[in-house]
């Protein structure tokens, strides 16, 4: 009886907690391991774009489009883009490329660069045909994309450690129930309220910390695909926090557990007589 002297094994209103919490802790590391990876990916693109410049030129002037680039300041040696992997990248939306008259020269911007519209005319005057792309846009929206991914991934995470704190609020409220006169007798008897609420606080913690390390633990091969699915988008592979965050999931569990489950038992016995 030392060792449960509330009788709190005997209540059994949290026996499915480590279950429900471990729901939420594997959709929370998806959460987080998504919203991660997606910002990864959209910064690697982002710097991509932003450390690039295209040009698209008839295949005649291309020769004299590229000499003229090498003259620029702040652009790197320029290269001619496979017409072969254009055509193929291509053909889902426009059909068959392999014909088109233009080429697409591909610059990397290695410092302080004219802006597209000054560009276009430095090349113009020797290769009229020239139309020139910094893709700023593109990376305006990769920019854009990656901050509403992390607003998503961390209303998700909001959402589930709601649900966590509520599942671990009802299931002390039932043992409360259950085991109210045992309690009335210990308080009685001169246990005090730190006491009592204690010991449900750290039963509460375990097993909602158990609960997140399964959740945790079945994400891992989920994220694994991730990283193998996302290796050729992402030379780098995916950010080291996600590996660093996960970890953390088990851990905050227990820390909502032990919290929500002290301050209801606290709450409840303010109000017994």
């Amino acid at each position: 009886m030392a060792r449960d002297p509330l009788g709190l094994d005997r209540a059994g209103a949290d026996r499915a907690v480590p279950w429900l919490i471990g729901a939420m802790a594997f959709l929370a590391a998806l959460a987080v391991a998504g919203a991660a990876a997606c910002a990864g990916l959209a910064g690697h693109w982002q710097a991509g774009v932003e450390r690039t410049v295209t040009i698209l030129v008839s295949p005649a002037e291309q020769e004299r489009a590229l000499a003229r680039l090498a003259t620029i300041p702040g652009l790197g040696p320029a290269r001619v883009l496979d017409p072969a992997l254009l055509a193929r990248v291509l053909q889902p939306w426009l059909g068959d490329t392999s014909t088109l008259p233009v080429a697409v020269l591909e610059a990397p911007i290695t410092g302080p660069a004219p802006d597209a519209p000054t560009l276009t005319t430095l090349l113009q005057a020797t290769a009229p045909s020239a139309t020139v792309e910094r893709d700023d846009t593109w990376a305006g929206r990769l920019s854009q994309m990656a901050l509403a991914l992390q607003a998503v991934a961390g209303l998700v995470l909001g959402l589930v450690s709601a649900v966590a704190m509520g599942v671990t609020i009802v299931a002390t409220r039932g043992a409360l129930a259950t085991l109210r006169p045992s309690i009335e007798i210990a308080h009685g008897l001169g246990a005090t309220d730190g006491f009592i609420a204690g010991r449900f606080a750290r039963r509460a913690m375990r097993r909602a910390g158990l609960g997140g390390a399964l959740g945790t633990l079945f994400a891992v091969p989920v994220v694994a695909g991730l990283a193998i699915a996302a290796a050729p988008l992402a030379p780098a592979g995916l950010p080291a926090i996600i590996w660093a965050a996960l970890p953390a999931i088990p851990l905050l569990c227990a820390a909502l557990g032990w919290a929500m489950a002290h301050r209801t038992v606290r709450r409840w016995l303010r109000d017994l007589p």
